[in-house]
């Protein structure tokens, strides 16, 4: 996947993007237009903290079959910072894709990325016809708050660097602890702990968002997902803990957290089952 820039009215955001990739696209042509039964393109949008790099491991294998279009949502990553709402995050999309000339698209999203993704369906139900909710994070009132104050704090910029360790610190023990600052054995996660290398790689990400990456969890809180849900049609492949409040939704049984970490049995398994719903019911 190539990385690329797309310029808005309201800055740029930074995208990788498989284009390259597909036979039926060349890189000097001005619109991307699908070729007769090529699969529908895919949107794919990432969590907070972190970027669209995040996922790269999984949208590189969807790739190999499908244009895969993966964004840094605005404010993360190497996208410009802009008002946090995730209503005008979806707009802003919308016009992402315009300019890439992309009409239709399935939309991947997992946890804040999987809010934005509801409510492009939302908006514009003619142009995402699937979704993809790869993890949702769905809390009670009193756990929403708590995350809302503390899963993101604040970080001081001082002389010491200390932003450097907290932002380590944070990275790692999301996969030790949930929420990652109840560091007890009641709140152990029992998965193992990623090579140095990838929490190097998502820590640099969380860096780059210094201190905008709370208020996008927060509006991702805030976000009536389920309400939200209710109102549109298009079907929804969701892991597992959003079957039993939206029964609705077909079940993606190869979870495994987020792409950036998870095992390549776990990737391919999540990328077919991925892929076969796509196929059935991306129209």
């Amino acid at each position: 996947m190539k990385r690329r820039f797309i310029d808005l009215p309201q800055g740029q955001l930074h995208a990788w993007d498989s284009a390259d990739r597909d036979a039926g696209v060349a890189d000097s042509a001005p619109v991307f237009a699908r070729r007769t039964g090529a699969p529908l393109p895919l949107l794919m949008l990432h969590a907070a903290p972190g970027s669209a790099r995040m996922l790269l491991p999984l949208a590189q294998l969807l790739g190999e079959r499908r244009r895969v279009v993966a964004i840094d949502l605005p404010g993360m990553g190497d996208s410009a910072a802009m008002p946090v709402a995730i209503d005008s995050y979806a707009s802003t999309l919308w016009a992402a894709l315009d300019s890439l000339s992309i009409g239709n698209c399935a939309i991947y999203g997992t946890l804040a990325g999987a809010r934005v993704a509801v409510e492009m369906a939302r908006q514009n139900a003619r142009r995402a016809p699937a979704l993809v909710l790869d993890g949702v994070g769905v809390a009670d009132a009193r756990q929403s708050a708590e995350l809302a104050q503390r899963y993101v704090p604040e970080f001081r910029i001082d002389w010491m660097g200390t932003q450097f360790h907290e932002v380590w610190h944070l990275v790692r023990d999301q996969y030790l602890f949930f929420p990652w600052y109840a560091r007890d054995a009641a709140h152990r996660r029992a998965m193992d702990m990623p090579a140095p290398e990838l929490l190097h790689i998502k820590a640099l990400e969380v860096l780059k968002a210094l201190n905008r990456a709370g208020a996008l969890l927060r509006a991702a809180l805030d976000y009536p997902l389920l309400e939200r849900l209710t109102a549109i049609q298009a079907p929804v492949l969701a892991s597992s803990e959003l079957l039993t409040l939206y029964p609705r939704a077909y079940p993606l049984r190869a979870t495994g957290g987020e792409p950036l970490t998870a095992s390549v049995e776990n990737l391919s398994a999540r990328c077919a089952e991925i892929d076969a719903f796509l196929a059935t019911e991306a129209r």
